[in-house]
C-alpha cells in the first residue's frame, strides 16, 4: 500500500526506499513536509529531480530527493547528527 505526503497541494508517494530510510534514520513525514515547505537550498542535480537541504533548529540538516517529474520522494537522510 503506497504512502504518501502531501506539500502545497501536491501529492508525493514515498518510495519503499524512502520509507525504509526513514525508519532506519528516524524520519517522520512531518519532517519531509517541513524540509519541503521550508528548506534552505533546492538544487538540481538532474532534470526531473530535486534535492532539498533544510536545516533545523536543532541543529540537525535534512536533505530530500524528489523525483519531480513522478512526484515520488526517492530517499531522505540526516546530514549532520
Amino acid at each position: 500500500m503506497p504512502a504518501y505526503v502531501t506539500v502545497s497541494g501536491i501529492r508525493y508517494e514515498l518510495s519503499d526506499h524512502c520509507l525504509q530510510q526513514m525508519a532506519r534514520r528516524g524520519i517522520k513525514k512531518q519532517n519531509i513536509q517541513s524540509c519541503l515547505n521550508h528548506h534552505q537550498v533546492e538544487l538540481i542535480p538532474r532534470k526531473g529531480y530535486a534535492l532539498c537541504i533544510a536545516d533545523y533548529s536543532s541543529g540537525r540538516r535534512l536533505q530530500v530527493v524528489v523525483n519531480t517529474e513522478d512526484k515520488v520522494i526517492v530517499t531522505v537522510v540526516w546530514l549532520t547528527q
